[in-house]
């Protein structure tokens, strides 16, 4: 399974009503509080095997965002 289709099913457990996950931001999600923010990123976390700094947690702020981060830190953890 691809990253983006591990990330559509990370995001369904959170926000189960939507149907398209990939436009989510949390700006424009009332249901995105910090709880669930910090759910998110453990989620992701434990599901690629990567870790997130204090900077990027705070900047992880929409689906795009996120997939973004994800590929950076897997080529990172390639190389």
């Amino acid at each position: 399974m691809n990253i983006e289709k591990k990330l559509i099913i990370i995001f369904l457990k959170f926000f189960k009503r939507r149907k398209e996950v990939k436009s989510i931001k949390r700006l424009n999600e009332e249901k995105w509080d910090s709880l669930i923010h910090v759910n998110i990123m453990i989620a992701i976390e434990s599901e690629f095997g990567i870790r997130f700094s204090s900077g990027q947690i705070e900047s992880l702020n929409s689906f795009k965002s996120i997939l973004s981060i994800i590929k950076k830190n897997l080529n990172e953890k390639k190389n």
